[in-house]
């Protein structure tokens, strides 16, 4: 069965989302940008009331920004079980074997991370709107994550696109070829992009191991509170 994944900016928001049914748990602050990160303390705190209860994502931002603070990685809890970084602004350059080593290097700077027995598994993010995002093509996107990731991401960069956005750029047809290509490499994948509740339906339809939702589990949008009725509401449309 497809399961819910619920995007929380805290603590308290992520215990909502998980007594309302939620079966993966992301945290990430809004405010930040599509994949924008939240601040270490509330990271560590909803990953402690979180673990041996649901699957846990971070989310850490736009791997450019990181590319400016060479040899930092943030210092996260351990307990997480996905990680994710955004790849706008580097186009084809992740098709490049320097950009994979500068990557790697990046990621085993992290104590926890998957070369160590328990640690997270690494989500490549596919923007849908890629362009926009000045990110990799589906292709490349999908290229990437077959070398070394466990879980593809497909998510709208922009914000501004209105309901499903999802669906105004990609085609239900392009992602169902997306969602069987990544399966093939043995890659789960997540569906997200300003979902309504008849969109997480209709992306449910194509097989992906989640669907990805902020605003539709929100009072107010994307920048409001969690809603734990829309998010039962979600989840009964899954089941």
């Amino acid at each position: 069965m497809t399961r819910l994944l619920v995007s929380a900016r805290n603590a308290r928001e992520a215990r909502l989302a998980l007594e309302s049914g939620a079966g993966i748990i992301d945290l990430k602050e809004p405010a930040n940008g599509p994949l924008g990160m939240a601040e270490i303390d509330t990271i560590r705190a909803a990953v402690e009331d979180l673990r041996d209860h649901v699957p846990v994502a971070v989310s850490l931002g736009e791997f450019r920004d990181w590319r400016e603070r060479p040899g930092l990685f943030p210092d996260l809890p351990p307990g997480i079980d996905y990680l994710k970084v955004g790849l706008s602004g580097l186009g084809e350059a992740v098709s490049s074997a320097a950009f994979r080593e500068e990557f790697s290097r990046w990621r085993d700077l992290d104590p926890n991370g998957p070369h160590r027995s328990g640690g997270p598994a690494w989500v490549a993010v596919l923007y849908a709107d890629w362009e926009a995002a000045c990110g990799p093509r589906p292709d490349e996107a999908l290229h990437l994550a077959a070398e070394g990731f466990g879980a593809l991401l497909v998510d709208t960069f922009r914000k501004d696109r209105g309901p499903d956005a999802l669906f105004r750029c990609l085609s239900e047809e392009e992602l169902k070829g997306i969602v069987a290509a990544a399966h093939d490499r043995g890659l789960e994948v997540v569906l997200a992009g300003s979902l309504t509740a008849p969109g997480v339906r209709r992306a449910a339809a194509l097989g992906p191991d989640a669907v990805g939702v902020r605003g539709a589990a929100c009072r107010g949008g994307r920048g409001g509170e969690i809603d734990p009725q829309a998010i039962q509401r979600l989840v009964r449309a899954l089941a």
